[in-house]
């Protein structure tokens, strides 16, 4: 291997490197129905949500967005709002035993790769694209995108490296490959798990 080529990809791999390992800093308090976006408050009703939904903000370390949660069919859904009320994503949590077969092969192998030991705490299915199309897919567990909507799994590990022991946040796509990771900074009295 050329010079060149090497310092080439000792660049690549370090730049690589910088943007999946983000930190993940996330604040969550419940806000009242008068202070969400009426374009939040359209959409969600055309969501099929027969329970009640809380409000939430949820300040990160580099945004501000809205989400509103709630419990339908034995299953906890999050969906996700900019802080102008514009849709990101609806998030649907799930058990482990339900990430496709490809999908956890990637998340195991990456993992036993990079830390000594490591436990799954929490598995969200994700889906983006157009509002109007995320309100006629999320209730169907979509295993893959289509045209419309682009299928992730967001998961919460408990990671150990030597002594060192802490949570990370990855983002997979639907076919395993990381898009990100990002270690948890908590504060655990401010981060509501729902």
């Amino acid at each position: 291997m050329s010079l060149h080529r090497l310092i080439f990809f000792l660049i690549t791999w370090m730049c690589l490197s910088v943007a999946l390992a983000q930190p993940k800093f996330e604040r969550e308090s419940r806000m009242s129905i008068d202070e969400v976006p009426s374009s939040s408050l359209d959409v969600i009703q055309h969501f099929p949500f027969d329970g009640k939904i809380r409000w939430y903000i949820e300040q990160g370390i580099d945004q501000i967005s809205i989400e509103a949660k709630t419990k339908w069919k034995d299953r906890r859904y999050s969906v996700e709002f900019d802080r102008h009320g514009v849709l990101e994503d609806v998030e649907i949590e799930i058990e482990e035993n339900e990430i496709p077969d490809k999908v956890q092969i990637a998340l195991h192998t990456y993992l036993g790769d990079h830390f000594d030991k490591y436990k799954i705490r929490k598995v969200q299915l994700q889906m983006v694209g157009a509002p109007t199309e995320l309100k006629l897919h999320p209730f169907a567990l979509m295993e893959e995108s289509s045209s419309e909507v682009q299928v992730r799994y967001e998961i919460v590990i408990k990671v150990q490296e030597g002594k060192s022991r802490y949570s990370i946040e990855l983002l997979t796509n639907e076919a395993g490959s990381i898009e990100r990771q990002s270690t948890i900074l908590q504060d655990n009295t401010d981060i509501l798990e729902y």
